[in-house]
Formats: C-alpha cells, sequence, structure tokens
C-alpha cells in the first residue's frame, strides 16, 4: 500500500492499462461470438434449397486410334 501511495502516477496509469485491457479482450470475444450467430443466421437463411454435386469415375474408354 505504500507504493501505491508514494507512485499514485504509475498506480493509476497500471489501474488504467488493466481495464483498459481487460475491456478490449470482452469487446473482441463479444464481436467474434456475435458475427459467429450472424454468420450462421445467414447460412440457415438460404433453407433447404441445396444442391448435391458428385463425380462418378466410369472406367476409362480406349482411346481412339488416329490415321
Amino acid at each position: 500500500m505504500e507504493a501505491l501511495r508514494a507512485n499514485k502516477l504509475r498506480a493509476t496509469l497500471t489501474s488504467l492499462g488493466v481495464i483498459i485491457g481487460s475491456a478490449s479482450i470482452v469487446l473482441v470475444v463479444t464481436v467474434a461470438l456475435t458475427s459467429k450467430k450472424f454468420v450462421l443466421q445467414q447460412i440457415e437463411s438460404v433453407g433447404s434449397n441445396l444442391v448435391w454435386v458428385e463425380m462418378i469415375k466410369t472406367p476409362d474408354k480406349s482411346a481412339a486410334t488416329q490415321s
């Protein structure tokens, strides 16, 4: 406590740094979770109009002979 009283400016700046750092972490996490929900809602809003594409390989036909 004596060190905090002796260095009031340092203690204030340190406290301010901790507060700003914590607030920025909360803000980043909130934005990430909100954007995830937004993207999922956009994908879900497309509905069931899905197209399925599948590649099926057939045995190679013999190559045409050149004359």
